[in-house]
């Protein structure tokens, strides 16, 4: 009776264990630049004129990027007193993950 409990208990934990890594998977940054960019930005990174922003897939522009700065405005605009809707209630990891995904695309432009 005492193995079965014991058994049992350890099922429990390596269950649990696994539900947190699930749970722990890095933010995806092409779904999350999807939803909180694309309206912005376009959803291929090559901005929108009437916006005024910039294309992410101009190898000038790309060139000219720094991730580190990139996050740390990002991080400027989530933690302002009134944050534009698009960067409300981010985490520091999709932030990071959102300026990740931007690198990739300037190997997408046509």
């Amino acid at each position: 009776m005492r193995i079965r409990l014991r058994l049992l208990a350890v099922g429990v934990v390596v269950l649990a264990g696994t539900l947190a890594l699930a749970g722990a998977e890095k933010p995806d940054g092409a779904a999350l630049f999807a939803k909180r960019c694309a309206a912005c930005h376009g959803l291929d990174g090559k901005g929108l004129s009437e916006k005024k922003t910039p294309d992410f897939t101009d190898p000038k522009w790309q060139a000219s990027f720094k991730a580190a700065d990139y996050v740390v405005k990002l991080k400027e605009r989530r933690d302002r007193a009134n944050p534009p809707a698009s960067v409300v209630g981010l985490k520091d990891e999709e932030i990071q993950a959102i300026v990740t995904y931007i690198r990739t695309l300037s190997s997408k432009k046509k």
